[in-house]
């Protein structure tokens, strides 16, 4: 699934816009109009950016690559 987030929010620490998902302005009508426009005009595309997005969250956001770098922190404070 694609990932739509809102510029300068939570979403934005993950989310690189055109590679992992889409960013959109806040509070911004056109700005989404303009991006489901998009969504819906570059179908191929779009499947590159979510299956970008779904590869990010299988290397980054799991248990283990969490547990990982917690465990690095550890070291270095060790």
């Amino acid at each position: 699934l694609l990932t739509i987030g809102v510029q300068g929010q939570g979403p934005e620490a993950f989310i690189e816009h055109q590679k992992t998902g889409l960013l959109v302005a806040p509070n911004s009508i056109e700005a989404l109009y303009i991006t489901l426009k998009e969504i819906l005009a570059s179908q191929e595309k779009i499947r590159k950016i979510a299956n970008n997005g779904k590869q990010y969250v299988h290397r980054h956001c799991t248990w283990h690559a969490h547990a990982q770098q917690l465990e690095s922190v550890y070291k270095e404070l060790v």
